[in-house]
């Protein structure tokens, strides 16, 4: 049972986060780039250095900021709904 959860927590993050994340991250913050992820490889690994990095002339989110601004963008469109059904009535 907790390798099929560990599937499903692990399908929520890398699938539906990073994407939500990219979404919302091209709508709301046009200025910051997403790079592909073989490209992020070559960076150091995430360690608390911001939520960006730059490289050349432009800069970039990290994996874990687009998947954070995932996460978040996931809570407000649920409690989103939940508002709405909860007060439809």
């Amino acid at each position: 049972m907790a390798a099929v959860l560990e599937v499903v927590a692990q399908f929520i993050f890398e699938v539906l986060a990073y994407g939500i994340g990219k979404i919302v991250a091209a709508m709301f913050l046009p200025h910051l780039k997403i790079e592909p992820l073989r490209m992020q490889k070559s960076i150091a690994p995430w360690k608390w250095r911001g939520f960006t990095y730059k490289r050349g002339s432009g800069r970039f989110l990290y994996t874990e900021s687009v998947q954070l601004i995932g996460v978040v963008s996931l809570l407000v469109i649920g409690l989103g709904i939940y508002l709405m059904v909860r007060f439809a009535n």
